[in-house]
C-alpha cells in the first residue's frame, strides 16, 4: 500500500485499486487534482492491500479497475459495500466488459462505470462529485 500506516485514516481519501490509469503521468495529474480538492489518493495494487485498506475507516470513494489481474474487482466492491455501504465505487473498464451497465446489478455501491481511456480531468470530476457528496452526507458514528 502506498502509505505509512495500514488502513485509511480519514474519509478524505480516495482508494484506487489496480492500474486505473494509463500511465504514471496521469496518476500524478489525478493525485494533484485531488490534493487541490482536499483528498489524498491511496493506491493499492493487490487484493490483500485493498482488503486491508477497506478494513480501516471509510474512504470517500473507491476507484476499481475491472480488468484486475489475480483478484476480483467485484469481491473488492462487495467488501467495500459490507464495510462501508455509503462509499461510492467508480469502476474503470477496458473493452466491452459490463458495457451494458450490468455492473450496477452486481455491485450495490457502484456509482459509475467509465471507459479505460477516460480523460484524467473527467475522472477527477466524477471522483470529486461522488466523494464530496459522500462526505457531505456522512452521518456521525454512534458514540
Amino acid at each position: 500500500m502506498n502509505r505509512d500506516t495500514p488502513g485509511l485514516s480519514t474519509d478524505a481519501a480516495i482508494l484506487s485499486v489496480g492500474p486505473c490509469l494509463k500511465d504514471a503521468r496521469d496518476v500524478g495529474r489525478l493525485r494533484d487534482g485531488l490534493a487541490r480538492l482536499g483528498f489524498e489518493l491511496i493506491e493499492v495494487h493487490d487484493d490483500a492491500d485493498a482488503a486491508l485498506a477497506l478494513c480501516g475507516e471509510a474512504p470517500a470513494a473507491v476507484l476499481v479497475d475491472l480488468g484486475l489481474q489475480g483478484m476480483s474487482p467485484l469481491a473488492i466492491a462487495d467488501l467495500a459495500a459490507l464495510r462501508h455501504p455509503a462509499t461510492p465505487i467508480i469502476f474503470v473498464a477496458r473493452g466491452a466488459l459490463f458495457a451494458d451497465g450490468a455492473i450496477f446489478a452486481h455491485a450495490t455501491n457502484a456509482s459509475a462505470i467509465l471507459p479505460g481511456d477516460v480523460d484524467v480531468g473527467d475522472l477527477l470530476e466524477v471522483l470529486a462529485y461522488r466523494a464530496v457528496s459522500k462526505v457531505a452526507h456522512r452521518t456521525p458514528a454512534p458514540a
